[in-house]
């Protein structure tokens, strides 16, 4: 994956949790925390985030998991972390 900006990162972030779980547009954004916002368990997490390792080609710290609050925060750990 070539190198993106963290805003178009975090869009590619949303479109995939809107889809995978059909949330609506209007009720996603980077600043929705992912648990309280979106409802989501941690058992729809972890398969989230391993879904989603495979959709960017990425691979995510499983020690880092439950670190992310917001949608906002998975995509500056991915900036900082891989090689988009």
């Amino acid at each position: 994956m070539i190198a993106e900006s963290r805003e178009v990162l975090q869009n590619k972030i949303i479109d995939f949790i809107r889809d995978y779980f059909q949330i609506p547009d209007q009720e996603i954004s980077g600043d929705c925390r992912l648990k309280r916002d979106l409802g989501l368990s941690s058992f729809e997490l972890l398969e989230m985030y391993c879904n989603l390792e495979e959709a960017l080609g990425i691979n995510i710290n499983e020690n880092e998991f439950g670190s992310f609050s917001t949608i906002s925060d998975l995509a500056k750990y991915i900036e900082r972390n891989s090689y988009l």
